[in-house]
This record gives C-alpha cells, structure tokens and sequence, in this order.
C-alpha cells in the first residue's frame, strides 16, 4: 500500500501496488520503466526525509498520462554525511548511463508534486526549470533567478555544463551555482508559464543530515574558479547497494566529505 498526506491539488488516497503500476490501462514494468515507445528519460529522485511513494502517487499517473519513455531512480545517499543534492545530481547521471542511454534526464527532490498535466516532462533546447509556482511561497518563486525543485537537462546539456558542483555539503547554494554553469555554457533557462509549472510542495520533518551549509555565500562568491574543473569530471562516491524495486531503481550511495573537499 501507498499513503501520502492529504493535502489540496494532491492526492491522498491509498492506492495499490497493482493500481499504481497500471493506471489508465497502461502497465508499468518492474524497476519504475515505462516503455510506449517514445524518447527515453531518466527521473533521479533525491530521498530524504519522505519516502519516495509520497512522491510516485501522485508523479507516476502523470508520467503516463503523457505517454513517456521512462524510468525512476532514487539516489540515497549513506548517512552521517551531511546531504548533497548537486552531488546526488552527478550520481544519478553517471549510473544511469551505466544502464542505459538515456537522452534526457530530470532532476526531481522528493517533496514537490506536480498539479498540471500540461506541465511536460521533456527536456528542450535549454535546459528547464519546471518548478514555475511553489505553494510554500503562495506559488510564486522565492527569487526570479531561483532554480531548485525539479529541473530538466537532455544528456548532453548536462555534460556541456559539466554537471552540478560537489562542494555543497547542506542545505543552500547549490541551485544558484547550478544555474551559474547554465549561463555560462551559452544556455538560456527556460519555464512554463505558471499556471503549468505548478507545484505543491509536501510537508515534511527537517532533515537532520541536511543543515544549512553556512559557507554557501563564500562557496557561490568562488563559483567561476570552478565551473570547468570541479563538478561531473570530480565525482567521487561509492555505490553499495542497487535494489531494483517494482516502481523504481534504488541506489545507496556512500560519499566522503573529506575527500571531496580536498
């Protein structure tokens, strides 16, 4: 069974594992694959706090209703260390070309559920910022140049801008650095309207392995010494497990601090 919390535009009934894995008379295949024959796409879900079916309920139906190609990794990254998200970004690129190759991939975190099907999940000319209007900020943004939530590269983008930064350790940076390597590789950052990147926001406890990084502003101040050297030519981690479950591929993860910040 599959639970999410009853909130406004999101779905909160229990639902089956064998309801969720046909909905609309489409099947959906083991390890989160969904396959009618179009352009293949990579989703990297980023667990922490919320399990990832707080997510699926709602995203899976979605997905197929706009008849996608694709499959769902949750990249979960060991503890104690402290959470990081770009570096998890980094991850999910590089193993799911290990499975696959894959021409488009969307970076999703876990606690933001999508409200209009007309918002698709395709990657474009320029990479996309899907997340348009957030409910915790009364669907607005908090900053016109804000880029975190769910984002969408095609394979190459992604490796043109050479991946997301490893550095940020904690909460807080590491969406602006992101968007800077945007920029900077020639790319514009593209959004649906809002009333189409429409997102509510589930609630969640605070991560305790995802404090605020306190030297995010210094980090983002140095960012440019960084954009060519550091990032998907760095990445350093070690895989412990791959479990592959009926709605997606889980991959554990360990990393080490020291060593990245070296």
């Amino acid at each position: 069974m599959f639970l999410i919390k009853n909130q406004s535009g999101i779905h909160g009934a229990r639902i089956s594992r064998e309801e969720l894995r046909q909905p609309h008379g489409r099947t959906l295949c083991p390890r989160g694959l969904c396959c009618p024959g179009e352009t293949g796409h990579h989703y990297t879900l980023q667990e922490q706090t919320l399990p990832p079916a707080h997510l699926l309920n709602n995203l899976l139906p979605v997905l197929i209703r706009q008849q996608l190609d694709f499959r769902i990794f949750v990249i979960d990254q060991a503890m104690p260390t402290l959470f990081n998200r770009c570096l998890l970004f980094n991850i999910g690129y590089l193993e799911a070309l290990k499975i696959d190759n894959y021409d488009c991939f969307i970076f999703h975190d876990v606690d933001m559920v999508v409200l209009n099907d007309n918002c698709l999940y395709r990657c474009s000319q320029h990479p996309r910022h899907l997340t348009a209007a957030i409910s915790k900020w009364k669907y607005r943004l908090p900053y016109s140049s804000f880029f975190g939530g769910v984002v969408a590269f095609t394979r190459q983008q992604f490796r043109d801008i050479n991946g997301c930064s490893n550095v940020y350790f904690g909460w807080g940076g590491e969406d602006d650095d992101l968007r800077s390597r945007v920029v900077k590789a020639g790319y514009k950052v593209i959004r649906y309207p809002k009333d189409i990147g429409r997102y509510d926001t589930i609630e969640h406890k605070p991560d305790d392995g995802n404090s605020p990084n306190k030297g995010r502003t210094k980090l983002l101040q140095s960012l440019r010494d960084r954009l060519d050297s550091q990032g998907l030519n760095t990445t350093v981690y070690q895989v412990t497990a791959v479990l592959f479950k009926p709605l997606y591929t889980w991959i554990h993860v360990q990393v080490n601090m020291t060593q990245i910040l070296q």
